[in-house]
């Protein structure tokens, strides 16, 4: 027997067509490539991209494709056109969310600090322990670096600062989950912020530098837990004294 039209719908009404995935354009897959060069580190911050007609050779597409995949790059702060130069390589796409951010942080006046806190606090505890697991030689390298410079500065709070969030960050890269870096640099503006803000006596810089310098210990002997807690510790006092 037949059962009919479909309930809630007639013989005339017209049929249900499910909407297509569109295939990536030449163009997308070119930009997405480009992308992922910049991302690797096979283009460098500072680095000329070749020539459209070289890159339209290499790619095996029109001058109109590179054109286009790069003004999209352009339009995410990935590449810039420099009169006389050619097009460089400004920065990675984390620029973009940290504005965007910035911007939504701000929209409705001061940004609450303890709101930032409590993020950098979810996301930096488990990342102490991961650093500590997974560091490489040259992460501890450059960690012992900050953390010297950071020392070397305290007298001076902008320096001091900047040393402070550079620690941070390079916590994250020695996880080895890139994800987690792109994190906290979509919060590198307000880190600084809140660094240059509570860093109004050489005290308290070292003070910060102490924690520091106490984590950093846990990461060199691969202590995944004593990491944990010293960044633990770390945020309950910068907690602490935001009341």
């Amino acid at each position: 027997m037949d059962d009919g039209p479909a309930q809630g719908r007639t013989a005339d009404d017209p049929p249900i067509i499910e909407s297509l995935v569109r295939d990536p354009s030449l163009t997308d897959r070119v930009a997405r490539r480009l992308t992922d060069l910049i991302r690797e580190g096979q283009l460098r911050q500072g680095a000329l991209l070749p020539s459209e007609r070289v890159l339209a050779s290499q790619f095996g597409v029109s001058r109109t494709v590179i054109r286009e995949s790069i003004r999209a790059l352009s339009a995410r702060g990935l590449v810039e056109a420099v009169s006389g130069r050619g097009v460089v390589v400004t920065a990675d796409d984390t620029r973009v969310v940290s504005e965007a951010l910035g911007l939504i942080m701000t929209a409705r006046g001061a940004v609450d600090l303890r709101k930032v806190y409590e993020v950098r606090y979810v996301l930096e505890i488990p990342i102490a322990r991961m650093a500590a697991e997974r560091a490489a030689p040259g992460d501890l390298t450059d960690l012992q670096a900050i953390v010297k410079g950071h020392r070397d500065s305290l007298d001076q709070v902008e320096a001091a600062s900047e040393f402070d969030v550079a620690f941070h960050r390079r916590l994250a890269v020695a996880t080895g989950n890139d994800l987690f870096a792109v994190l906290l640099d979509s919060l590198s503006d307000l880190m600084l912020t809140l660094r240059t803000q509570s860093f109004t006596s050489s005290a308290a810089a070292r003070h910060a530098v102490e924690f520091h310098e106490e984590i950093l210990s846990h990461v060199v002997s691969g202590d995944g837990p004593g990491a944990e807690r010293a960044m633990r510790r770390h945020f309950d006092d910068s907690l602490a004294a935001l009341d």
